[in-house]
C-alpha cells in the first residue's frame, strides 16, 4: 500500500501593543465617539487594526464601565481568524485585569472583538486601588492573527467581469427572466433554471409539476422583503453583501430553503459579533436552526458571562420559551475543562 502525506502551511501572526491615555479623569466619548488609539498594520499593510475605548460605555445599559475593543479596520474579503487578551495595568505596569477569548473568531471588515463592561470607571478612578499613574490610563492588547493560505495567495488570478458579477447582473437588470418572486407585497423577476440549479427546494419546485412552475410566480410567506432579496442575491452570486446587518434573520431563510453554504456564512457573522446583548438570542438560533458552532460559543459565552447574559430580554425569551436550552448550559458547564480565572473573564 502506497501512503502519501499532505501538508498544509498557515499563516499566524502575533502582535502585542500597549495604549497610554493621559488625562483620563476628563476622557469622554462625546456623542457616542470612541477614543481611538493609532492603527496597527501587518507588514504588507492589507490587515489594520486600533484600539477602540467608550470612557462612559458602549451604550446607556454599561454608562458606569469603560467599554474597550480590538477592531479590524481593514482586511481581505475573506477575513482573518483572531484570538485576543485585552488587559489594563496597574500604576506599577502589572497587569491588573484581562479579558481574553479562547477561541478564534473570523472577524471581517469593521468588525471588533471585546467588552461592553471591561471594568467599572468609578474602579479606574478609585485613588486607593491605583489604577492610575499621573492620571494615566494604560491598556494592552495581545492578539493573534491567522491567515488562510489561499486568501494570501490566490492559486486563480481573478479575472475582471467574473462569473458572480455577470449573474449579479443578471439578476439586477432581470434580463429573460420567466418567473416572479412574490414576498410582503413585493415583486422579484427571477430564473426558473438558476434558482433550480442553486436552490434544493427550487430545484423541487421546478422539476415538477408544481403551480409554481406552471403559472411561474412564488408566493413566498413569513418572509421580509430585504431577506428575499439577499438570500436571491446569494443564489446568484455566492456572496451576501449585508449578512452582517441580517444575518439573524437570514439564517432562517438559509435554513428553510437548504442552503447550508448561506447558513454557514450567517452563522460566522453571528459569531464574529458575539456580546453580552447577543448571546441568548444566538444559542436560540444555534438550536433552531441546528447551527452547531453558533450554539456552542453562545454555549461558551454566557457560562462564562452568565451574570451579565440573565440581566438581558433575550435571557427571559429564552427562559420561557425554550427551557431545553438550560439544561443544555447546565451540560457545558459541567464539561467545562478549566473555570474563569479570578480576575479574568472569558468569552
Amino acid at each position: 500500500m502506497a501512503l502519501s502525506y499532505d501538508h498544509t502551511q498557515r499563516q499566524v501572526d502575533k502582535y502585542s501593543y500597549v495604549w497610554t491615555i493621559s488625562s483620563f479623569s476628563f476622557a469622554d466619548d462625546v456623542n457616542g465617539v470612541p477614543i481611538m488609539s493609532s492603527t496597527i498594520s501587518n507588514p504588507s499593510g492589507d490587515l489594520q487594526w486600533c484600539l477602540q475605548l467608550f470612557p462612559n460605555g458602549v451604550e446607556p445599559d454599561y454608562e458606569s464601565y469603560l467599554s474597550f475593543y480590538l477592531v479590524l479596520v481593514s482586511a481581505p474579503d475573506r477575513g482573518v481568524r483572531v484570538s485576543c487578551k485585552l488587559a489594563m495595568l496597574n500604576a506599577e505596569g502589572q497587569e491588573e485585569f484581562s479579558l481574553v477569548n479562547q477561541y478564534d473568531t473570523r472577524m471581517y471588515e469593521n468588525d471588533k472583538l471585546g467588552f461592553p463592561d471591561f471594568v467599572h470607571r468609578s474602579d479606574i478612578l478609585d485613588d486607593d486601588l491605583g489604577f492610575l499613574k499621573d492620571d494615566t490610563l494604560t491598556l494592552t492588547c495581545e492578539f493573534t492573527v491567522e491567515i488562510d493560505p489561499d486568501a494570501s495567495t490566490p492559486q486563480v488570478k481573478k479575472q475582471e467581469p467574473n462569473m458572480a458579477e455577470e449573474l449579479r447582473e443578471l439578476w439586477n437588470t432581470s434580463l429573460h427572466s420567466d418567473c416572479i418572486l412574490s414576498v410582503a407585497g413585493q415583486e422579484f423577476k427571477a430564473h426558473k433554471a438558476i434558482l433550480a440549479a442553486r436552490c434544493p427546494v427550487f430545484h423541487s419546485m421546478f422539476m415538477n409539476n408544481t403551480k409554481e412552475n406552471q403559472t411561474g410566480r412564488v408566493d413566498i410567506k413569513d418572509m421580509e422583503a430585504d431577506i428575499l432579496e439577499e438570500m436571491i442575491t446569494y443564489i446568484y452570486t455566492g456572496t451576501s453583501p449585508n449578512v452582517h446587518q441580517m444575518a439573524s434573520k437570514l439564517i432562517a431563510a438559509a435554513d428553510m430553503h437548504c442552503l447550508d453554504h448561506l447558513k454557514l456564512i450567517c452563522e460566522d457573522a453571528l459569531c464574529s459579533r458575539l456580546d453580552v446583548a447577543s448571546a441568548a438570542e444566538n444559542l436560540i438560533l444555534g438550536d433552531l436552526y441546528r447551527a452547531r458552532h453558533l450554539k456552542q460559543d453562545a454555549l461558551t459565552f454566557i457560562n462564562f458571562n452568565a451574570e451579565a447574559v440573565m440581566k438581558t430580554n433575550g435571557w427571559m425569551i429564552l427562559t420561557q420559551d425554550h427551557p431545553n436550552l438550560i439544561v443544555d448550559l447546565y451540560s457545558s458547564l459541567a464539561e467545562a475543562s478549566e473555570p474563569p480565572v479570578k480576575r479574568q473573564r472569558l468569552f
